[in-house]
C-alpha cells in the first residue's frame, strides 16, 4: 500500500436517472441508481419531488372512525352525480368483528370532496352497520349503480336519485281496474305535451249522510261518534294508539281481556227488518311471534240478546305455533237465531297489515269484503237476524294470551248497501257530518315500482294540484302497509302535489313487515301505491231519522259471555249463477255449512279452531286490485274526471339495499297439473294453443263444484299464477281459494285474484296473485320429482256453460342470493364472487344490463377450479388480431384463472398459474400502459401482492415485476413485509402519473405503515413516507365533471387529497434520495477524496429551501454532515449547488436531504457531479 498525494483531480458526472434497488447490496449498483428514494418520483430526465396532502373533512372527523375503503361512483342521469363513497370501520371490536359502514358525500363541483362525509348511504334503524371480520368490496354495476359485498352481506345503491322502473296509473273500465303506463313519458326531464301524466281520479266512496250512517268512529283520542247521531259509546279497558294507526292521530287498541267498546241497543241497529246495512271498519292484527299455546279472539262487532241470539263479526288468530306454521288470521262472520247458526262464514285476513273488512246486506244479499274485494256472497233469505236487545260490544279482545292485541280504526254502521261488487278501499277517514250535508271521498292512484326497495320519490311538477292529502303504501306479501314517518315535500298550504319536491318515508326494507316484490301488470317489482285523496262536499240530504240513544244504563259487568253455539243442520245447495239485481228473481245459498258446533271454551268464540284444511265451502282470501267503476265525477277544482295534477318527471330515492333475484320477464312453465281425482293432465295446460276440437289442449271447468281442486305444480315459488281462458268465463257469484303445501298441510293463502269480474272468479283469464309464504317441495305425483304445489276451489259451483281453461304459467318468487365476497362488473353483468357460505368458487352472474335478475337464460354460473376460495377478480381488455375482448382474471390464494366466452353455453376457464395467486386480495389494481390497444382504449395490465412478490399479468404474461425492492420479500430482513399481515395489504393505482402504489405492513407491524410505489411508464420503484402517524390507509381515485383525476387517500377518520398542499397532513414532506455506494476512482484498489460536490437541479421554487447533504464512506452506517446547500429562486432554468470538501474513502455514497413545507411545486434534482483525487492505492 502507497500513499500518492500528488496525483491530480479528476471529475465525476451522475445523471440521476437510474433506479431505486433493495435486493443486492448497494456497491453492486449503477452510477445513477439509488439506495434510497424517498418522496422523489421519475421523471423523462431524472427525479421531482412529490406534493403534500391536505385533509377535506378537517373539521368533521368521520364515525366511525376508521376509514379502510372508499370508492367514487359517477352518473350522469337524471342529474349528474359525484358520489364518493367511505368504507369506514368502529375501532372497537364487537365479537371479534368491526361495525362497518358506507358514508357518501355527494359533489358536482371540479373538486369533489368537502367536509360532508356524515351520510350513510344505509338508512339510520338498519343493521347495514354490520359487525363484520370483511370490508366491503366495491365495484360498477350496470344500470348506473354501484355495488359492494364482504362476505357477510351484498348491497347495491342506484346513487341519489335514479329512473322509475315502472309508473302505472290506476282507473277504471266497465268494473275493471286498469292500468296506464306512463313510464317513458316521466323518465326524463323534458316538460312538453309528449312528456307529461295527468293523474286520473276515481270516486271511492258515497260518503257518509245522516239518513244512512249510524254510527261512525275514527277513534282519534277519542270515542265521539261523528255519524250526526250522537250514539255514546263507552269503553272497558281499551287504549288508543299513536304508533299503529290507519288515519288520522290514534286507533283504539283492544289487548289482553277484558277489554272492549260497548253501548246500549238502539233502534239503528236493529237489522231484523231485512232492509239494507254496511258494517265497515279497518284491523290490525300483528302476527302472534310470543311463545303461547293460546288462541285469540277479537271482537269487531257482536250484538246479542242472550247466549242463542247474536250477530257477530269476530277476528280469530291461531296460536304462536299454528301462525308459526300456518301465517293466517281469519275474520269470522256469524248470525244466530234460537241457538241455531242460521249464518257464518270464515275469510283469511293478513297480518302485521291493515285489512278492510266489510259485511253488507244489499236485502237479497249478503257480501264480505276484504280490502274492498268481494270475497263471499250468499243470498239472506231465512239467514236474517233476529232483533236482538243486548248491550252492543265492538272492538273488544274475548280471549288472548299476554302480549296479543289487534287495532281497530274508522269504525262504520249504515243501513244501506255501500257496495255490492268490488271497490277502492278508502284512503283517508270517513269524514264528520258536515252542515252542508253529506261528503264523498275522490282519489287518484298511481304506483312506482322500482328494481329496490325505495325511501322516497322526487316530483317535477307542471300544473300543480288544487287539494286533496297524500297517503304512501308499500305492498307487504300479503297487503299494503302504511309507510312511516312519511314527509311531503310537493305539499304546499296542505295540498300535496301542489309543487316539485320530494315525498320521503322511513326504511321499508327492514322492521317485522318489511316491503316485497309484487306482480302487477306483467311487470315484477317493488310497488309503492300513492293515493291523493279529496272529501267533497254534496247536498244536505236529510235530519237524522233517529235520536241519539243517550248513554247505556249499566256497565257491562264482564266481557260478554257467550258465542254462537251450533251449526245449522243443512242450507241451500247451489249459488246464484249472476250477479244478483236489487229484486232478483231466485235466490241463490251457500252449499255446505260448517262441519262442527262452537263449543263453549273458549267461551267468547263464534266457532272452534278452524281446521287446516279449506272445507267443502272454502274460506275465500284476500284480493288486493280492485274492480268497480267509479259511479261519479266530483265538482271542479277538485279530483276531478281530468285528475289531479300533471306530473312531467319522477325520479326515485333509495338507499343502499340487499341484492335480492328478481323476475327475469320469462313465465315459469307448469311443470304439474292434476285434477280432484289426481289424474295427470299437464299436457292440456302445457302449451297457449287452443283448439275446442281438441280435449287435449284445455280443461273444461263447467259445472266445477266446490268440492273440486285444480293442482298446479311448479319448479320453483310463484307469486303469481296466469290462468288463460278461452272465451266466456264462469257467470255464477263465486269466489276463488288458493292453498299452498308447507311440507306437511295443506294451508290457506291471501290472494288477489285477477280472473275475478262481476262478482264472479274465473270470469275472464287473468293473474292470482298469492301470500308470499313459507313451503316446502312436494314429490309430485308424476315420477316422484319435487315441485312446489297449489291448489285452487271455489266457494260455489261455477255455471254450466263452458270455461275452457288451456295454459297455465307462473312468475317465480323473489329469491335470496347468498352472501359473496366481491363484486365486478363484466360483459354489463353484475358477478358477485365466492358465495362464502356454502360455494366460495363460485362466480354467479346477473343477466346482462341488469343487477337485479339472477335467474333465466342470461345468467353467469361458473365453478372456478377446486373448491378453494375466489379472491379477487378484475376484468382484462387483450387484443387477437383485430379484435378486442374483455377477459375476466380470477385470483385464489395459489391459483389465477382467466374466463373468456361471451355467454353460459361457451365461457372458457383458463389456468394461468397453479402456483401463483394473491396474498392481498385488495392489492389487485387494473393500470393502464402508455399505448392504445384500439383508439380510447389503453392496453390495461393487473398489478397485486403476491406472497412471493408483485406481479404483473396483460392478458398473456405474468411476469414478478418486485425484483428492484427484493428486500422487502425477504424474510430475513427486518423490514419485509410482514407475512403474517399481509392480507391487510390495500392498493390504488394513480392514472394521472400512471404509478401503482402498495401500502403494506414492514418489520413488525401489524398495520400498514409502508407506501411502495410502481411506476409504470419507467418500470421503477420509489418510496413516500409521509411521516409518523400518516402512513395512508387506503386510497382511491376521484375524477371531477371535466374530467380531471384525483388521488385520494385515507389516515384514520380523515379523508385527504393527495398531491395536493405543502405538508402530508401538518408533517414535513422529506424529499431524499441516496445513491449507490461507488468507487469514485473506479477500482476498489484506489482510495479517493472528495473535493468538491455539486448538485445540478431544474429552477422549481418560490421561496429559498435548504438541502441538506449526509456522506457515507467505506459501508458506515453514520454519515458526515456536510455544509447544508442553500436552494434560491434563479434567473436561469438549472442551479448549480457546490460545496468544497474533504471526505476520504474507498466507497462513496452521497444522500440528499430536502425538507419542504413552503412550496408544492417539487425538488427535481437532474445530476450529481463532483471532483476527487486518489490519493492511496492498496497493493
Amino acid at each position: 500500500m502507497a500513499d500518492n498525494q500528488n496525483l491530480k483531480h479528476s471529475f465525476f458526472d451522475w445523471p440521476l436517472t437510474g433506479r431505486l434497488i433493495t435486493s443486492v447490496d448497494p456497491l453492486l449498483l449503477k452510477k445513477g441508481d439509488f439506495q434510497v428514494l424517498q418522496n422523489m418520483r421519475y421523471t423523462d430526465q431524472g427525479i421531482t419531488g412529490v406534493s403534500g396532502m391536505t385533509r377535506l373533512n378537517a373539521n368533521n372527523a368521520i364515525t366511525p372512525s376508521v376509514v379502510v375503503g372508499g370508492f367514487h361512483f359517477e352518473k350522469d342521469y337524471p342529474s349528474y352525480e359525484s358520489n364518493i363513497l367511505i368504507n369506514c370501520a368502529n375501532s372497537t371490536a364487537s365479537n371479534g368483528t368491526y361495525q362497518y359502514d358506507v358514508l357518501q358525500n355527494s359533489n358536482d363541483s371540479d373538486i369533489p370532496g368537502s367536509d360532508r362525509w356524515m351520510t350513510s348511504i344505509f338508512s339510520s334503524n338498519r343493521t347495514a352497520k354490520t359487525y363484520a371480520k370483511t370490508k366491503f368490496n366495491f365495484s360498477m354495476a350496470p344500470n348506473s349503480a354501484v355495488a359492494f359485498c364482504n362476505g357477510e352481506k351484498n348491497y347495491i345503491w342506484k346513487g341519489n336519485e335514479f329512473r322509475v322502473s315502472r309508473f302505472y296509473g290506476e282507473h277504471y273500465s266497465d268494473g275493471v281496474i286498469l292500468y296506464d303506463d306512463p313510464t317513458d313519458r316521466i323518465n326524463n326531464s323534458i316538460n312538453d305535451s309528449q312528456n307529461r301524466y295527468r293523474l286520473i281520479s276515481n270516486e271511492e266512496s258515497s260518503g257518509i249522510s245522516p239518513n244512512y250512517t249510524k254510527l261512525l268512529l275514527n277513534f282519534n283520542n277519542n270515542l265521539t261518534d261523528e255519524s250526526g247521531n250522537s250514539h255514546t259509546v263507552l269503553n272497558n279497558s281499551c287504549t288508543f294508539s299513536s304508533s299503529v294507526k290507519k288515519f288520522g292521530t290514534h286507533s283504539i287498541r283492544a289487548a289482553y281481556p277484558p277489554a272492549y267498546l260497548y253501548m246500549s241497543d238502539h233502534a239503528d241497529f236493529d237489522f231484523s227488518d231485512g232492509l239494507p246495512f254496511t258494517i265497515d271498519a279497518w284491523v290490525y292484527v300483528p302476527k302472534n311471534w310470543y311463545s303461547s299455546v293460546y288462541d285469540a279472539y277479537y271482537n269487531l262487532y257482536r250484538h246479542e240478546t242472550d247466549y242463542n241470539n247474536g250477530m257477530y263479526i269476530q277476528i280469530y288468530q291461531p296460536s304462536w305455533e299454528l301462525s308459526y306454521e300456518r301465517g293466517y288470521t281469519r275474520a269470522m262472520f256469524a248470525i244466530k237465531r234460537y241457538g241455531a247458526l242460521v249464518f257464518y262464514q270464515e275469510i283469511n285476513i293478513g297480518e302485521d297489515s291493515w285489512n278492510h273488512i266489510a259485511w253488507v246486506h244489499n236485502g237479497t244479499y249478503y257480501y264480505i269484503f276484504i280490502n274492498g274485494n268481494l270475497v263471499y256472497s250468499i243470498a239472506s233469505s231465512g239467514k236474517l237476524p233476529a232483533n236482538y236487545t243486548g248491550i252492543i260490544y265492538m272492538c273488544g279482545c274475548v280471549s288472548s294470551p299476554a302480549g296479543a292485541s289487534a287495532y281497530f280504526d274508522s269504525l262504520r254502521i249504515t243501513r244501506r248497501a255501500e257496495w255490492t261488487t268490488n271497490f277502492p278501499v278508502p284512503a283517508i277517514e270517513y269524514q264528520p257530518e258536515l252542515p252542508t250535508g253529506g261528503t264523498g271521498i275522490y282519489q287518484s292512484v298511481f304506483y312506482l315500482g322500482s328494481v329496490v326497495p325505495l325511501r322516497g320519490a322526487k316530483f317535477y311538477i307542471h300544473e300543480a294540484n288544487v287539494s286533496g292529502e297524500l297517503k304512501v303504501e308499500y305492498w307487504n306479501g300479503a297487503g299494503w302497509n302504511y309507510v312511516s314517518s312519511l314527509s311531503d315535500g310537493t305539499e304546499s298550504a296542505g295540498v300535496t302535489m301542489a309543487q316539485n319536491g320530494s315525498v320521503t318515508w322511513a326504511d321499508t326494507e327492514t322492521g317485522t313487515v318489511p316491503v316485497k316484490p309484487r306482480y302487477l301488470n306483467s311487470t315484477y317489482l317493488y310497488f309503492y301505491k300513492f293515493t291523493i285523496a279529496d272529501v267533497v262536499t254534496g247536498v244536505p240530504s236529510s235530519t237524522p231519522s233517529a235520536t241519539p240513544s243517550g248513554t247505556p244504563s249499566a256497565t257491562p259487568s264482564a266481557t260478554p259471555s257467550g258465542t254462537p253455539s251450533s251449526t245449522p243442520s243443512a242450507t241451500p245447495s247451489s249459488t246464484p249463477s249472476a250477479t244478483p239485481s236489487s229484486t232478483p228473481s231466485t235466490t241463490a245459498s251457500t252449499s255446505s255449512t260448517p262441519s262442527s258446533t262452537p263449543s263453549s271454551t273458549p267461551s267468547g268464540t263464534v266457532s272452534a279452531t278452524p281446521s287446516t284444511t279449506p272445507s267443502s265451502t272454502p274460506s275465500a282470501t284476500v284480493s288486493q286490485t280492485p274492480s268497480a267503476t267509479p259511479s261519479a265525477t266530483p265538482s271542479e277544482g277538485y279530483l276531478g274526471e281530468y285528475g289531479a295534477c300533471v306530473i312531467y318527471q319522477v325520479t326515485l330515492l333509495a338507499y343502499a339495499q340487499e341484492i335480492k333475484d328478481l323476475w327475469d320477464g320469462v313465465v315459469r312453465p307448469i311443470m304439474d297439473f292434476r285434477n280432484t281425482a289426481l289424474e295427470d293432465k299437464t299436457i292440456h295446460l302445457a302449451s297457449d294453443y287452443f283448439d275446442s276440437e281438441d280435449d287435449l289442449t284445455y280443461i273444461n271447468l263447467k259445472s266445477f263444484t266446490t268440492s273440486d281442486y285444480l293442482y298446479f305444480g311448479f319448479a320453483e315459488k310463484v307469486s303469481a299464477i296466469t290462468l288463460h281462458i278461452y272465451g266466456g268465463g264462469n257467470t255464477n257469484l263465486t269466489a276463488m281459494a288458493v292453498d299452498c303445501w308447507n311440507g306437511g298441510e295443506w294451508i290457506s293463502m291471501n290472494i288477489e285474484d285477477g280472473t275475478y269480474a262481476n262478482g264472479c272468479s274465473m270470469n275472464r283469464g287473468g293473474t292470482i296473485n298469492v301470500q308470499t309464504f313459507e313451503m316446502e317441495e312436494m314429490r309430485s305425483y308424476k315420477q316422484g320429482y319435487p315441485y312446489y304445489y297449489y291448489r285452487i276451489h271455489f266457494s260455489a259451483q261455477l255455471s254450466a256453460g263452458n270455461i275452457y281453461l288451456y295454459y297455465v304459467t307462473a312468475v317465480p318468487r323473489q329469491k335470496n342470493i347468498g352472501s359473496y365476497l366481491f363484486p365486478v362488473m363484466w360483459q354489463n353483468k353484475l358477478l358477485l364472487c365466492n358465495e362464502t357460505t356454502s360455494n366460495p368458487n363460485r362466480v354467479f352472474g346477473s343477466t346482462p344490463n341488469t343487477h337485479c335478475v339472477f335467474n333465466g337464460s342470461g345468467i353467469t354460473d361458473l365453478y372456478i377450479g377446486d373448491g378453494s376460495a375466489i379472491l379477487a377478480g378484475e376484468t382484462l381488455f387483450s387484443r387477437f388480431g383485430g379484435s378486442v375482448y374483455e377477459n375476466l382474471v380470477l385470483f385464489k390464494r395459489n391459483a389465477i384463472y382467466l374466463v373468456d366466452g361471451d355467454n353460459q353455453s361457451n365461457y372458457r376457464i383458463y389456468t394461468i398459474s397453479d402456483k401463483v395467486g394473491i396474498a392481498a386480495p385488495r392489492t389487485l389494481r387494473r393500470c393502464d400502459v402508455s399505448f392504445e390497444v384500439v383508439p380510447g382504449l389503453k392496453k390495461h395490465v393487473l398489478i397485486w401482492l403476491a406472497s412471493g412478490g408483485v406481479m404483473m399479468f396483460d392478458g398473456n404474461t405474468l411476469n414478478c415485476i418486485s425484483g428492484d425492492i427484493g428486500s422487502y420479500f425477504d424474510r430475513y430482513n427486518s423490514n419485509a413485509i410482514n407475512t403474517s399481515y399481509a392480507d391487510i395489504s390495500e392498493a390504488f393505482y394513480d392514472p394521472e402519473n400512471n404509478e401503482y402504489h402498495l401500502l403494506c405492513p414492514t418489520g413488525s407491524s401489524t398495520t400498514i405503515n409502508t407506501e411502495l410505489v410502481y411506476d409504470l411508464t419507467a418500470q421503477k420503484w420509489f418510496t413516500i413516507d409521509r411521516g409518523a402517524g400518516k402512513a395512508l390507509k387506503c386510497g382511491f381515485i376521484v375524477s371531477s365533471p371535466k374530467g380531471l383525476i384525483y388521488n385520494y387517500g385515507a389516515i384514520n377518520s380523515y379523508i385527504l387529497r393527495l398531491e395536493y398542499g405543502t405538508t402530508f397532513d401538518g408533517n414535513d414532506i422529506i424529499h431524499k434520495f441516496r445513491l449507490a455506494d461507488v468507487s469514485l476512482s473506479g477500482s476498489m484498489m484506489l482510495e479517493s477524496e472528495l473535493r468538491k460536490l455539486k448538485l445540478t437541479a431544474v429552477v422549481k421554487n418560490t421561496e429559498t429551501s435548504t438541502v441538506s447533504c449526509n456522506y457515507y464512506v467505506d459501508g458506515n452506517s453514520t454519515a458526515s454532515a456536510l455544509t447544508p446547500f442553500s436552494q434560491a429562486n434563479s434567473t436561469t432554468r438549472y442551479y448549480d449547488l457546490v460545496r468544497s470538501h474533504s471526505i476520504k474513502g474507498i466507497i462513496h455514497s452521497p444522500e440528499f436531504i430536502l425538507v419542504n413545507n413552503q412550496e408544492n411545486i417539487g425538488f427535481e434534482p437532474l445530476m450529481v457531479s463532483g471532483s476527487f483525487r486518489v490519493i492511496r492505492e492498496d497493493w
